[in-house]
């Protein structure tokens, strides 16, 4: 039997835990992802890329300076998809470190591909290390439509093997 808490921001935790299980759901369209480690927080976000009318002023409001700076300086073609890069990257940090959207988004700057370094690349709020953190996103193309996945653990020797999506 799972017995579940829950943080000041809402984030779930198993109350008997002898294991250290950490873990997070998130969900889009039709899809769902879990990520489960053990010890180590975690955070992970899935959405469904389609375009948003007023993509370009979230962007401006919630990228940081570097980030909306690179978003901006790409060519109208690979805005969608840098766009949900950057965003399922910053949801699944502050996910895992439990403060979820009322950590202010554009006070973390997040790499802007997986060919850079796959961490926090900066955070203006010292209560959180940068070099702590892996944080890497996925491609997934379905029937449905394609996705982007990232996930955040605080460990940067931590091995993304494998996961598995469930459409419901």
């Amino acid at each position: 039997e799972l017995i579940f808490g829950y943080t000041e921001y809402k984030k779930p935790y198993l109350l008997m835990n002898p294991y250290g299980a950490q873990f997070n759901l998130s969900h889009s369209s039709n899809m769902a992802v879990l990520g489960i480690t053990k010890l180590y927080p975690i955070g992970i976000d899935i959405e469904l890329i389609k375009p948003l009318e007023d993509m370009q002023l979230i962007a401006k409001e919630h990228f940081s300076k570097s980030e909306y700076n690179h978003y901006i300086s790409l060519s109208e073609e690979d805005k969608l998809g840098a766009f949900y890069d950057i965003w399922t990257k910053k949801e699944a940090f502050v996910k895992a470190i439990g403060e979820g959207l009322s950590y202010s988004l554009n006070e973390f700057t997040v790499p802007f591909s997986n060919n850079e370094q796959p961490q926090i690349v900066k955070i203006n709020n010292l209560k959180v290390g940068t070099t702590d953190w892996l944080i890497k996103s996925f491609n997934v193309q379905t029937d449905q439509g394609n996705y982007k996945l990232a996930c955040a653990v605080k460990n940067r020797m931590f091995q993304v093997n494998k996961f598995t999506l469930l459409c419901y």
